[in-house]
């Protein structure tokens, strides 16, 4: 939703202005200030300059968890189980988690270790 509203608008880039964020979510900049300071939205600082993530304004009007907080809880509760997890860069690119006879690939060590979790729980329901 996100993403075609900034496509819609032609600011298609990972790095919004707070102003640029306002506009996409069709608020005021003083709520976009809050939500920076509630840590609701994720920022970059670039010399004094402050942008907001694409992917943070996603999550924020999707709901959705974000990828890292997912993966450490997903890891957690794979090591409470018992399962000894090894996360390694791949040869091919991108990350290599296995566990429990189980190996799974993603770009970023969150997606590897998110897949891997996915694989897992299939594994159980079957």
């Amino acid at each position: 939703m996100i993403r075609e509203r900034l496509r819609e608008m032609g600011l298609d880039r990972p790095l919004l202005t707070p102003a640029q964020a306002a506009a996409v979510l069709e608020v005021g900049r003083p709520t976009v200030e809050r939500l920076i300071r509630e840590g609701r939205v994720s920022t970059v600082r670039v010399g004094r300059k402050v942008y907001i993530t694409a992917a943070s304004l996603e999550r924020l009007v999707e709901g959705g968890v974000p990828a890292a907080q997912a993966a450490w809880l997903a890891l957690r509760l794979m090591e409470r189980a018992g399962l000894r997890v090894e996360l390694f860069t791949d040869p091919k690119g991108g990350f290599r988690a296995s566990a429990g006879g189980k190996e799974a690939l993603g770009v970023s060590p969150e997606e590897a270790l998110l897949a891997l979790a996915e694989a897992l729980a299939k594994e159980e329901e079957a």
